[in-house]
Order: C-alpha cells, then sequence, then structure tokens
C-alpha cells in the first residue's frame, strides 16, 4: 500500500481541508465515527483490528436502542431504522410495549410516541457495516495492530501500524485526524503520553455488578406480545433481571446483580435468581422457553468519563465511543451516545479548523445528562448519604408508578429522548410532592 511510509513523516494540517482521516477501531462507535467523517473528508480509513480488539466489552448483550439513539442514528444515516426493521429488529414504544420497574413497582403504562428496538449488536453492527461500506470515501483495512500515534505534543498526525501478517514492517499512515474508537480497552492515553500529553483526568464511578446473559427460543404471545420486561435493581433490592425480544424470534435475558450480588451462571441458580425478582416475566421465559445457548457471565467494573475537555490533547486527535465516556451497560446508553457524538463530531468538522478543540468543549453538554442518569444513579445507589436532587430522584422513583405523567417523563428521559431537566419542570415537582404526601397519608 503506497499510503504508508516506512519512516516518520511531517506535514502540515490544512484545517477543514482533510484529506484522510483514520479511524482505529472498528465496532460500533467506530463505524459512526466512519460515517460522520465521510461528509467532509477525502478517504476515511478505518483500522478493524482483525474485526475484534475495536468491539465493544460484552459484545454478547442483547443491544436495547434507545429512543434517543434511534433520532440520533437517524439524523446520521437517513431510513436507518428501516433497515433495521427489514432485517427483523423489534420495534416498542418503551412505555406501552414494554413493562419497567423501578423501585420495586411498574411505571404506568401509556403512550409515549417513541420508538426504541430489541435487536442484537451483531445485528446492528451489520446493518451498520453495510451502510459504511457503501460510501466511497470509507476503506476498512483488517490484519494490523495500531501501536501508537505519531505526532507530537502539539499535533496528531497519523498513526503507526504493524501487520499481523509474519515479517511485517512498522509503518506510519499519515492522517489530518485519528479518531480514537477502541471500546473501554482503548490504550490512546498511553500513546498520546509518548507525544508528551499528560493525559485527561478521568471521572470514574465504581459499578461492580455482575451480569448473566442467556438467549431463548421466543415463540408468539409470549409476555402478551410485548417487547420486554426490565426490573431495575435498587439500593433495597441488588438484584435485576431483564428479558426482551431480538431479531429471529429470540428472546435475551439479562440477570444481574450489584453491592455484592452476583447472580449464578447454573441452570437452577439462574431461575432461582430470576424467580426473586418483583415480577415473574424474566423467570417465566426461563422456565418455558427453549435455551439456545450457554449462559455467559459479564462483569461491568465503572462509569468511567475521560475528560478531555478539561485538558486539551494534541490537536488531530478525537475520541468517541467508550474509549471517551464508558457506561454501565444496565442503562443502554452507549449506542446512543456514540451516535450523538458521531453527529457532533460531522457538525464540528463542517463548521471549523479547531476540531479537536470544539469536539470535546462541546462533548461536555452531550455526555452531563447521560452521566448523570447513569454514574449518577450508581453512585448514589451505593452511598450511605444523600442529597437534595438524589432525595427528589427517589421520591420521583416512587411516586411514578401511580401517575401517568411522571412515568411518562421518567421514561423520556431514560430514553435519552429528554433532557434531565424535564424531571425538574415545576408542574412535575408539583406531583411528585403532591403523590408523596398522599402516600404518607394512607
Amino acid at each position: 500500500m503506497n499510503e504508508l511510509a516506512g519512516g516518520r513523516p511531517g506535514r502540515e494540517h490544512r484545517g477543514m481541508e482533510m484529506e484522510r482521516a483514520v479511524v482505529v477501531g472498528a465496532g460500533v462507535s467506530g463505524l459512526l465515527a466512519a460515517m460522520a467523517l465521510s461528509a467532509s473528508c477525502a478517504r476515511v480509513t478505518v483500522i478493524d483490528w482483525d474485526g475484534t480488539e475495536g468491539r465493544a466489552a460484552g459484545g454478547w448483550q442483547p443491544q436495547w436502542l434507545l429512543a434517543g439513539g434511534a433520532q440520533a442514528l437517524e439524523e446520521l444515516a437517513p431510513d436507518f431504522t428501516s433497515d433495521l426493521l427489514g432485517v427483523g429488529a423489534c420495534p416498542a414504544d418503551p412505555q406501552r410495549d414494554v413493562h419497567s420497574y423501578v423501585g420495586g413497582r411498574r411505571l404506568h403504562a401509556g403512550v409515549t410516541g417513541l420508538t426504541g428496538f430489541g435487536l442484537s449488536r451483531s445485528l446492528l453492527e451489520s446493518v451498520l457495516r453495510t451502510r459504511v461500506e457503501k460510501l466511497p470515501q470509507v476503506e476498512i483495512w483488517s490484519g494490523y495492530d495500531v501501536l501508537g500515534l505519531i505526532g507530537d505534543r502539539r499535533r496528531v498526525t497519523g498513526v503507526q501500524l504493524l501487520p499481523r501478517l509474519d515479517g511485517g514492517a512498522t509503518s506510519y499512515l499519515v492522517a489530518d485526524l485519528v479518531v480514537d474508537a477502541a471500546g473501554r480497552g482503548s490504550r490512546a492515553t498511553c500513546w498520546l503520553g509518548e507525544l508528551g500529553y499528560a493525559g485527561p483526568e478521568v471521572d470514574e464511578v465504581e459499578v461492580n455488578v455482575v451480569y448473566v446473559g442467556r438467549h431463548y427460543r421466543r415463540v408468539p404471545g409470549a409476555l402478551g406480545g410485548r417487547a420486554a420486561t426490565w426490573v431495575n435493581y435498587s439500593r433495597e433490592e441488588p438484584r435485576c433481571g431483564v428479558v426482551m425480544a431480538q431479531e429471529h424470534d429470540v428472546f435475551a435475558v439479562v440477570l444481574g446483580g450489584m453491592l455484592g450480588a452476583a447472580p449464578p451462571i447454573d441452570d437452577d441458580g439462574m431461575l432461582a435468581w430470576a424467580e426473586s425478582l418483583v415480577c415473574s416475566d424474566v423467570a417465566e421465559v426461563m422456565r418455558t422457553a427453549e435455551p439456545l445457548d450457554e449462559p455467559l457471565r459479564l462483569d461491568a467494573g465503572s462509569n468511567r468519563w475521560r475528560r478531555y475537555d478539561r485538558s486539551m490533547p494534541p490537536d488531530g486527535f478525537v475520541a468517541v465511543g467508550d474509549a471517551l465516556c464508558s457506561f454501565n451497560p444496565a442503562y443502554g446508553q452507549g449506542v446512543t451516545m456514540a451516535a450523538r457524538e458521531a453527529v457532533l463530531l460531522r457538525d464540528v468538522c463542517a463548521r471549523t479548523t479547531a476540531v479537536t478543540q470544539q469536539y470535546f468543549a462541546r462533548s461536555t453538554a452531550l455526555l452531563t445528562d447521560p452521566w448523570r442518569i447513569a454514574a449518577g444513579r450508581d453512585a448514589a445507589l451505593r452511598s450511605r448519604t444523600a442529597d437534595l436532587a438524589d432525595r427528589y430522584v427517589q421520591a420521583l422513583v416512587r411516586v411514578a408508578p401511580d401517575d401517568r405523567e411522571l412515568s411518562a417523563a421518567v421514561t423520556r428521559v431514560a430514553s435519552l429522548a429528554a433532557p434531565t431537566k424535564e424531571l425538574l419542570a415545576p408542574r412535575l415537582i408539583g406531583r411528585v410532592v403532591a403523590r408523596s404526601l398522599a402516600r404518607r397519608g394512607r
């Protein structure tokens, strides 16, 4: 490949006139970034790392595509959700077609007008990759290890590659922009350190949640025709369970535990765990449906946000997906945020030459709400004390199942289709107070 040079290159950046961008990682976030960059870059090279290392941890997990994520994907790739429907993804109104339990009680039924999707991560990635491979500006390279970045403290100018074939020589791929989409295990902070960057601060909230997942045959009429049941954990009950419909007549079941509680991985133990939940839906599927594979376990260590916005890295570098901010998978936010980050990257590249600074500066507002939802709630569950905001959320969770409007607001915010500030609207605060007083008077 004549694009690769044997010696360390040096070149001037051309601002918005990007000749080439390199995306490290070909998982969902990397493919979304490539799609975004195709709008402003003559050539986008995605390094696939042999199709494994750039993928998110826990790829076996079911993928509930939040309504907010579906909206972002449509903005980035029109008719993308039609493509998902065409290959069997299961659409659902998150309040009408999903039974969600919070604090041991089910949210009030209703219709939000939003659409989420139950599907496997592999299906989502396949549809996305098919779209990306049709873009003339994008090429996907397999069979390379990324050894590091090239450049200096002021600017990243490309990546250092090593072919996986025996005897391959180290080469350098020059780029105007390098996108880190290598997931939770990204080594970019080490690579940047070699260029003289001290590294970003890291905001981290430990989770220590253990998940066990398995797939079952889905038969007509199961779950009453609904798409999913979602039993969330709480401080009082550190166990959770999910059953959701996927393509090819499959149910995905995930059991989870936190605060030292861990679901077993044997058949009898898993069923007993499911039977201990406040709702029988998960256990009923496990008792009656045909298992399609063996159980698998995933340990989710933490919510982790690399704060490049506080200490800017060299120009010519951005991070997306879990390489930037990773969440407890229980909240299903990962794909949604990767899509929103891709939209942000597309817009920044179209409007400014200061891509690195503007992207990370604007990512702060983008990530704050989902961070509050996931990391904020996980921190509150582990804490023995609660501030005013925590107490309000606890009160909201207690009374929302009794109130259609409160349940709808919680659903919209959890679906990342509305900002968290919606929950602080005076009308909703009034309903929380009134419902709380009514409960005390019973």
